[in-house]
């Protein structure tokens, strides 16, 4: 189709202009592929920065589509400032298709600051070694769209999105270290512009900081999200931030799970609604949830608010201060609905109250309980079903895997919120198959089955489950020594050897993998850099669908 935009009198003759509207290009990276196939209108190209850079602001949007395989470039990918079509970058799977560079900086894998609307799939970032260690990050990005996107670390200590412009949307995703690599922060907020930024369904794996909020006008929502083992802070509120984490899990080894501070004159607040947390080890004495207002004159106060929400393996599980002076603000700590042991620490000008909550410490409830070890939905005989906060009716309608909430989990004829990122479904109980009299016809209709054959297209979600493990006695720093455990199934396994001392040196964390049978395992480790002393000795399990184990854990002794 062709559009007339005008017409010119030239000589006395009327002439008409004629253009052709611009039509999207799809570039086929880093050639034509099956899913990019050579159709005449397709575009080859080799370079991806070039793809992103070429026929960015023709008013239509454009889409990269990107071959199984690593692509690497020696900088950073980059838009042109000028550039405002959409664009779309599809891979062929986060195993199948990475992005990567060789950069040596402190610079960002993809940095996507522009007017160009950028949606993201199916694909790895992957930070490079080769970057400077506690430097660098994957991503930068300014209200974009990310799904089913993974960020990979092989650099010590950077960060995954840690400077969402705006705010942006990752969904579906993986954030984790790899190969020797671990995560700094997982996203942080930059506030040079307003908006939220939506981390769903994503898991963020032992990272220092995993998500963090740090700007007043940029809203943070956690949801169906799953937070493990962050060294410092799980989720972090401060300069005046909103945060809201819900239908979430946070596995804490060290560290605090939840923290919203105040050090600057903003409001900060947050709402953990729907949560399971989980840890420590039993030597560790931080909090869970933690709001605090530090002593400086014009703080703003801090208002968290905790329903809905589990607590487990915590013996003093919160924590409220602010200081008792003029002009600084006060710390309001709510929780209510949640299942916790009932001890906090309450220092100066903090309001500290806790309604209609179980207590843990009561012998006729007890702790919370689970359905098995790293499998964190409700047994049938778990006081936190149907004892949610009875006046939320709309929010979340699911859980954390993505059941209906809330449903009549104590079979009382009313359907209630139950505590905690699980709502306990009931069983279905099919009807029982009846058997013809002797001699008569068989009933009308076909029953169904009793056991019905397992679907063979139903994903794997189960996760794989670590037992009866043990450091034999004889550990040295130098020989090594024996691991025992036991698997359900086959898994890629990784041990994690911490010293217990506060003070750690430049070796305090050593982490090994292998790949791990089903049943029995025994393994003779000689890992190098293992200082003597007492260590905790942390074991995860992954198994081949990405289900990911409870920590198992255990202590040694290591000689010299």
């Amino acid at each position: 189709m062709k559009l007339r935009i005008g017409s010119l009198l030239a000589g006395g003759v009327a002439m008409s202009i004629i253009v052709a509207p611009a039509s999207a290009t799809t570039f086929c990276v880093p050639s034509f592929h099956a899913a990019c196939p050579d159709n005449g209108s397709n575009v080859e190209q080799t370079s991806l920065q070039t793809a992103m850079l070429t026929s960015g602001d023709d008013m239509v949007a454009d889409t990269i589509a990107i071959a199984a395989g690593t692509v690497t470039d020696i900088d950073s990918y980059t838009l042109d400032s000028g550039d405002n079509d959409d664009l779309e970058i599809v891979g062929a799977g986060p195993a199948a298709t990475t992005i990567t560079s060789t950069q040596s900086g402190n610079q960002f894998v993809i940095n996507l600051n522009g007017a160009r609307e950028v949606t993201m799939r199916d694909l790895t970032i992957r930070i490079p070694a080769s970057m400077p260690d506690n430097q660098g990050g994957a991503l930068q990005a300014e209200k974009d769209l990310f799904e089913n996107v993974d960020i990979e670390s092989r650099n010590v200590r950077s960060d995954g999105g840690n400077s969402m412009i705006g705010g942006s949307t990752f969904r579906d995703g993986r954030v984790y270290g790899s190969m020797g690599g671990s995560i700094d922060v997982g996203f942080a907020t930059n506030g040079a512009e307003s908006g939220e930024l939506l981390i769903e369904r994503t898991s963020i794996e032992s990272p220092s900081w995993g998500v963090v909020a740090q700007d007043g006008n940029i809203a943070v929502r956690v949801k169906r999200s799953r937070i493990i083992d962050p060294l410092a802070y799980g989720v972090r509120i401060t300069n005046g931030g909103f945060a809201v984490v819900d239908n979430s899990i946070i596995e804490a080894d060290t560290g605090y799970p939840v923290i919203a501070e105040s050090n600057d004159a903003g409001t900060v607040i947050v709402t953990v609604r729907h949560t399971t947390i989980v840890g420590p080890p039993p030597d560790q004495n931080d909090p869970a949830i933690k709001a605090i207002v530090h002593n400086v004159v014009g703080n703003g106060p801090v208002n968290l608010v905790v329903t809905d929400t589990i607590i487990a393996g915590y013996d003093n599980p919160l924590w409220c201060e602010a200081p008792t002076a003029a002009n600084i603000g006060n710390a309001n700590l709510t929780v209510r609905y949640s299942y916790f042991f009932h001890s906090a620490s309450v220092i100066g000008d903090c309001t500290l109250s806790n309604p209609n909550t179980i207590d843990a410490f009561d012998p006729q409830v007890g702790p919370p309980q689970f359905a098995g070890a790293g499998d964190y939905h409700l047994p049938a005989s778990s006081p936190a079903i149907d004892n949610g906060d009875p006046a939320t009716v709309t929010l979340p309608t699911e859980d954390f895997d993505g059941a209906p909430r809330p449903v009549d989990g104590d079979g009382d004829g009313s359907s209630r919120r139950d505590m905690g990122a699980f709502e306990y479904q009931l069983p279905v109980v099919n009807p029982p198959v009846v058997d013809p009299p002797p001699g008569g016809d068989p009933p009308s209709g076909d029953p169904p089955p009793a056991d019905p054959l397992p679907d063979p297209n139903r994903a794997d979600i189960q996760p794989p489950m670590i037992s009866k493990l043990k450091a034999k006695r004889g550990f040295s720093a130098r020989g090594g020594g024996i691991v025992k455990l036991r698997l359900s199934e086959a898994s890629n396994v990784s041990l994690a050897f911490r010293p217990t001392a506060k003070r750690r040196s430049a070796h305090g964390l050593l982490k090994l993998s292998f790949a791990g049978a089903s049943g029995k395992n025994k393994l003779r480790l000689k890992p190098r850099r293992l200082d003597p002393g007492r260590h905790r000795l942390k074991v995860i399990a992954v198994d081949a669908a990405g289900n990911r184990s409870t920590p198992a854990r255990t202590r040694l002794v290591v000689s010299r």
